[in-house]
C-alpha cells in the first residue's frame, strides 16, 4: 500500500512540475582501482561502508557512473558526498532515489530514469520532513489531524524541495525487467544543505497551515519545528 501511494505521488510530481533533470550522457566515468580507494579511506579514515565500500558494491553489481561529472572517478564522488555528509550532520541530509525507465533510445532512457530518481527522492526526503515535524506536535491534536499535516506537508514540501536538492553521483545499469524489456535502472545520490532549504520548509508549512486552517497553537508549531529541522542522515 505504501509503495502504491509513493509511486502515485512520485508520478503526480512528474506531471506538475515543469523542472527537467541535468543532460546525462550514456558515458562511464574512469575506474579508480581497489588499491586506490583504500589508501584514500584509510587516510581519512572512512568505514568500508563508505566510498570505497559503495564504490565496490557497485562495480560488483554492474554500475556505472552517469556522464557529465568530468574526470571525476565513481569512488572519488562518493567521497565527496560522504566527506560532505560527515561534516557536519546536523546540517547536511543524504536522500537517495531509483528510476528505471524504457523508451526507443538508451540516452532517453537514462534521462527519464534520472528524472523519476530525483522526484523519488523528493518524495521520500518530504515523506520524512512530514512524519517528524508531525511527531515533534504537542497537545491533543488527534490522529486525523496529524495524518492531514502529514499528508498536505508532504505534497507541498516534495514540489518545493527539488531546487534545494544538489546532486552528488547517479550511477546507472542496464536490465531485464519482468516483461523481457531492456531498461535502464537508475540511482542517484543527492545532498539537502537543511540552512538553505529553511525558506523551502517554512514556505511549505505556510500553505499547509492556511490549507487546513489549523488553529494557532498548533500551527506555532509546525512553522517552528519546519523551521529547526535538522539533518537527517542517510535516507534511502
Amino acid at each position: 500500500m505504501k509503495k502504491t501511494i509513493l509511486m502515485a505521488a512520485i508520478a503526480a510530481l512528474v506531471l506538475t512540475s515543469c523542472g527537467s533533470s541535468r543532460n546525462v550522457t550514456y558515458a562511464p566515468a574512469p575506474v579508480q582501482k581497489d588499491s586506490e580507494m583504500s589508501k584514500k579511506d584509510a587516510e581519512i579514515g572512512q568505514p568500508l561502508s563508505g566510498a570505497a565500500g559503495k564504490t565496490k558494491e557497485w562495480t560488483a553489481q554492474g554500475w556505472v557512473v552517469t556522464g557529465g561529472y568530468g574526470m571525476f572517478t565513481m569512488y572519488d564522488l562518493l567521497d565527496m558526498h560522504y566527506k560532505k555528509l560527515m561534516s557536519d550532520m546536523d546540517r547536511y541530509t543524504s536522500v537517495v532515489g531509483v528510476g528505471t525507465h524504457g523508451s526507443a533510445t538508451v540516452n532517453a532512457k537514462l534521462s527519464s530514469a534520472l528524472l523519476f530518481a530525483q522526484y523519488q527522492a523528493a518524495v521520500l526526503y518530504a515523506t520524512r520532513a512530514a512524519n517528524s515535524i508531525s511527531g515533534g506536535i504537542t497537545g491533543s491534536t488527534g490522529t486525523e489531524t496529524n495524518e492531514k499535516i502529514v499528508a498536505a506537508y508532504t505534497m507541498s514540501l516534495q514540489k518545493k524541495i527539488l531546487p534545494a536538492m544538489r546532486e552528488s553521483i547517479s550511477v546507472y545499469r542496464e536490465k531485464i525487467d519482468e516483461n523481457g524489456a531492456k531498461v535502464i535502472e537508475v540511482q542517484a545520490y543527492y545532498l539537502v544543505d537543511e540552512e538553505k532549504a529553511k525558506t523551502v520548509r517554512e514556505d511549505a508549512a505556510k500553505e499547509v497551515i492556511t490549507e487546513l486552517a489549523l488553529d494557532a497553537v498548533v500551527a506555532d508549531q509546525v512553522m517552528d519545528l519546519s523551521s529547526k529541522l535538522a539533518g537527517m542522515g542517510e535516507l534511502e
